[in-house]
């Protein structure tokens, strides 16, 4: 079903952007949506963010992450230092060890549909 979210992205707890009416495939358990042209999915298992050149996956079940540059079909393992899921509300807020802040990203499906 298509509907239409609102995402909110912190770096260190602090907010540094906010999009609103992204359009995205819903399902009882994923989303699907471009944002800053990147495809972004998040579903029970897996956060991922791929364009063209990589994708990067978070696996939030084993609590693993990869990284892979397609060009050259290169795949990195990452370490996650935290990860922390609240289903409520859909928030996801990571830390790995190729990136020094903290990520959370919360998903609200808009109320004025």
């Amino acid at each position: 079903m298509i509907k239409y979210i609102n995402i909110t992205l912190y770096k260190n707890n602090r907010r540094t952007n906010k999009y609103e009416d992204i359009k995205a495939v819903v399902t009882k358990d994923s989303y699907l949506f471009h944002l800053e042209n990147v495809k972004t999915s998040i579903n029970n298992q897996y956060f991922t963010r791929e364009t063209d050149e990589y994708m990067f996956k978070l696996d939030l079940i084993n609590k693993t992450a990869s990284y892979l540059l397609k060009e050259k079909n290169m795949l990195f393992d990452i370490e996650v230092e935290m990860l922390n899921i609240s289903d409520d509300k859909k928030i996801i807020e990571y830390k790995i060890s190729s990136d020094e802040e903290q990520t959370k990203i919360i998903i609200e499906e808009n109320k004025n549909e």
